[in-house]
Formats: C-alpha cells, structure tokens, sequence
C-alpha cells in the first residue's frame, strides 16, 4: 500500500486524514481488513482475485463530522464460492464504490459494469444504493444460467427444489425503510420491472404438497407481483396452461413466513378430479 498521513489540529477536534492505495491488492486479503458490517455479508463465500484499490479514512475525532471510510475497488478476473452447496462465479470483474459512516452502517454503495460467469451461464448489472433511514435503491440485472446454481449461490430457501434455465432482464428502484430487519411493508415503495422467463423447470415451492415439472413460462414483474404471460407445465401428472398473478412475490422470495397468493386462469385438457380432490383433503 502506498499510504499518506495528515493530522490537523482545528477547533472541534484532529481533524485525520489516511489514504491508501494499491495495485492487484489480494481481495481475500483486503476485505479481512474491513468492518464486521462489509465483512458479515461475505462470511459464506470463499473469494479469491486482484483488485486495485483506493481507501480514504477522513474526518474530524471528536467533531461533528466524525471520519467515514471510503473504498473504491477495481477488480479483475475474481472468483467467488458458495461454501455450503459449490455453486461458483469466476471472471468475475467491475468497479465498487463503498462508504461507511462512523457508526460502520452503509452509508453508500455502487456497483457498475459488474460481470460474472458461472458453470452454466453468466451473469451481469449494477446497483446504486444510499443507506440511512430511507434508503434510495437503484439497479439492474441480466441473468442467463441455470435456477437451482443461481438459488444456490445466493442462499435462497423459498423453494423446496428448482431446476431448468432461467432468462431474467430485471429493474429495481425506489426506497426502503432501512437496510435490514425488513418487513413485506417496506416494499411497498420498491418498483420492480422486467422479465423472466423459464424453460423445462421443475419447482416445489415450500408448504406445497405437489410438484411442478416440465415448465416453460414467460413473467412480467410489476411491483412486488409477477404477471404471467404464459405458462404450461406437468402439475400432478396433469398438463395445465395458465395465465393470471403471482402476488407478493417479491416479499415471498426474500423474506422468511410470508405467503404467495397465486390469481389465474387454467385450462387442461384432461383433469383427473378425484386426484386433486383427495390432494387438495390432505
């Protein structure tokens, strides 16, 4: 690290000044050196990668603007694994802008001209993101690889099994509330936008005695609900086609004990009715 030092005595207190920078900084490395509240995030992941880097730790002790830490990151050619199941990231490169306030909350994030690959497909998008009390949030991404790596990677329990291709150009922006401890309530000024699609999925979601396999669908997020365009698949060895909303998806999906309510059309044309009957009895 090349480092420079200023300390300055003023009215209110020292006011310090440290800077530092590096090239091809070891990124496993880099991040043991930072706060609990960036380092707490990662702990499921082992990371490896470059990085060039900036820090900027500046303001006055004991004064009204007390110092905040600044982090820029470029990184090249990183890789990033979930411990628990493998699933993997590599090339992963982009830039990141991060400040944290006195306190060590996230006070500020950008992430742009992020990529990634993974086993079966690849990833890529950004986010900006202003913390506080009203966090403003403001991102994208494009997503092509296959549903159970990607749930995988990101720790998502919501479905009890996921399989198939997925296809997602998806768009956030709006406020929360804070930045953790979040309720379905906080979403409520969240706007979410973009499409999804699956090809020959096999989901089981949580609560749910049945199966649904051999899917191919087509969704338009709206909100914190998902339209679907369309959507055939196997359910209960029966081959249905439907069209309606998925509402509250987006809370069901982050968040623990929430309920998906589904409003849609069928058709089918062959419905054993005593078989969903005595499914729908236990």
């Amino acid at each position: 690290l090349t480092t420079t030092l200023a300390v300055v005595p003023e009215a209110d207190g020292i006011f310090l000044d440290l800077r530092a920078a590096s090239d091809q900084a070891d990124v496993n490395k880099l991040l043991a050196l930072l706060p609990s509240a960036v380092k707490r995030p990662l702990a499921p992941y082992a990371l490896k990668g470059e990085a060039d880097v900036v820090v900027r730790y500046s303001g006055t002790i004991g004064g009204e603007l007390p110092p905040t830490l600044a982090l820029q990151l470029a990184v090249r050619d990183g890789r990033m694994k979930e411990q628990y199941s493998g699933a993997t990231f590599t090339h992963i490169q982009g830039w990141a802008d991060l400040t944290l306030a006195a306190s060590g909350a996230l006070s500020e994030l950008t992430i742009k001209e992020f990529r990634a690959r993974s086993g079966s497909g690849n990833v890529s998008g950004g986010i900006q993101l202003r913390g506080g009390k009203n966090a403003h949030v403001k991102g994208s991404m494009n997503v092509r690889m296959d549903l159970a790596e990607l749930l995988h990677f990101i720790r998502l329990d919501s479905l009890e099994q996921a399989q198939g291709q997925l296809a997602a150009d998806l768009h956030v922006a709006g406020k929360l509330p804070r930045l953790h401890d979040l309720t379905a309530k906080d979403f409520k000024d969240l706007e979410t936008s973009g499409s999804l699609t699956l090809h020959n999925a096999a989901l089981k979601l949580k609560g749910l005695n049945a199966s649904i396999t051999g899917m191919d669908a087509e969704l338009a997020l709206d909100g914190n609900d998902a339209r679907v365009r369309s959507l055939s698949a196997d359910l209960q060895g029966e081959r249905i086609s439907l069209q309606g909303t998925l509402h509250q998806l987006v809370p069901y999906l982050l968040l623990d004990d929430q309920r998906l309510s589904i409003e849609a059309n069928g058709s089918a044309a062959r419905l054993d009715l005593a078989r969903w009957l005595d499914r729908t009895s236990t």
